[in-house]
């Protein structure tokens, strides 16, 4: 059992246990590696759990951030599962377990309850159940809604506080805690707002700087196959254009295959996964995402700060997360064919791309600053485990 806190008052140290999948490169990696470099130190301390077959790539830049890195293997046998994480954390006193795992919540925070943790946090991160890109294989279809099943019956159960990064992930994921403002909030990571500044693509008049990017893992869900074929029809009006896709993932040689039959390969560069993805931002000037599904994507927010021109798709995530001034250059995936020429427009449009970056800029400034997100979420621990002492003693009385 974790160690007993006086009603009223709040340990010193609060000690916090971020659960994810692994430390491999996206979103929510970025995020809990910013938090561990930069949180305070004077009031928390905080360590991650991985739960896949490996800590990951950048497990270490956790520890040297003075994190500890547990590792709790997920399995099927979701009983087992939740027993060994229990045993795991019992002796670690921790106050705060946030799991930032979707729908393996539920067993990490029946392993949390049992092992006397008083504040347990379920994270939704996209507005897509995790595990329907498993395809039609019957077995692995069985087995995630067995995950989704129990993990959404159990994080209901045994969470005391949900966090969405967007409210259409709420909306999607958890609608019965909208109800209950008390025990649910919308909290992104934010970005960093220096480390994504306004481009400079501006600073020249090189014909040849007609660069559109998209920062995404190289996965179906993200609809890359869509933005190639989009591609094809822009730089038919805009023959010096350029496609650049920053990201990694499976489908990788099928898009390259689909770029060739398309006739646009040369124009097209497959960067990979890049630890140079701001400067990368900064050297294009317009942003495309075709995702079918966003809880809250990052990348699109990262590039607002930066100042592009952005065309993405009329989802509710990517229109919670953009400026209104962006949002006549959405398009519906039924009619992708619209994003053409707002692209091409962008493209042959300085002035207009500086207005819609500044505006950009500043709603990222306003509403996405890292630094401030930070803030408010460590407050969120403090009132939360106050809540949950005060609410432990009343019982008790």
């Amino acid at each position: 059992m974790s160690e007993s806190i006086s009603p009223g008052r709040v340990r010193e140290v609060i000690r916090v246990l971020h659960v994810i999948h692994w430390f491999r490169r996206g979103g929510i990696e970025t995020q809990l590696l910013r938090i561990f470099s930069e949180y305070d130190r004077n009031r928390f301390h905080m360590d991650a759990c991985v739960m896949g077959s490996d800590p990951g790539d950048l497990a270490e830049e956790a520890k040297s951030s003075g994190a500890e890195v547990l590792v709790c293997r997920r399995s099927a046998n979701l009983l087992d599962f939740s027993r060994r994480f229990e045993n795991l954390v019992k002796t670690k006193n921790y106050q705060v377990v946030h799991c930032h795992g979707e729908a393996w919540s539920g067993p990490i925070l029946r392993g949390a309850f049992r092992a006397g943790v008083p504040v347990r946090i379920s994270h939704a991160r996209s507005s897509l159940a995790e595990g329907m890109e498993v395809g039609r294989n019957p077995l692995m279809r069985a087995a995630r809604a067995v995950v989704v099943g129990w993990g959404r019956h159990w994080a209901n159960r045994y969470a005391t506080h949900g966090c969405a990064v967007s409210r259409s992930a709420m909306e999607a994921r958890w609608p019965e805690w909208l109800s209950n403002p008390k025990r649910c909030v919308v909290w992104t990571g934010g970005v960093d707002l220096n480390r994504f500044g306004l481009a400079d693509w501006h600073r020249t008049k090189d014909p040849a700087g007609q660069i559109i990017i998209c920062v995404a893992s190289l996965r179906p869900v993200k609809r890359h196959d869509l933005l190639l074929r989009i591609f094809a029809e822009v730089v038919r009006k805009v023959p010096l254009a350029r496609l650049v896709l920053v990201g990694e993932g499976r489908y990788r040689a099928r898009y390259r295959r689909l770029a060739d039959r398309l006739g646009v390969a040369p124009a097209v560069d497959f960067l990979g996964q890049r630890d140079d993805v701001p400067e990368l931002l900064r050297s294009a000037k317009v942003y495309v995402s075709c995702s079918e599904v966003e809880g809250l994507s990052n990348s699109l927010l990262e590039a607002q700060a930066t100042g592009l021109g952005i065309v993405a798709s009329d989802i509710p995530g990517n229109r919670e997360a953009l400026a209104r001034e962006y949002h006549p250059f959405m398009f519906s995936l039924d009619t992708p064919e619209k994003a053409v020429p707002a692209i091409v427009r962008m493209l042959s449009d300085d002035s207009l791309v500086e207005r819609l970056g500044r505006a950009g800029r500043e709603h990222a400034c306003r509403f996405y600053d890292s630094r401030e997100k930070l803030e408010e979420l460590q407050e969120y621990y403090v009132s939360w485990l106050k809540e949950t002492v005060v609410s432990g003693a009343n019982e008790k009385g």
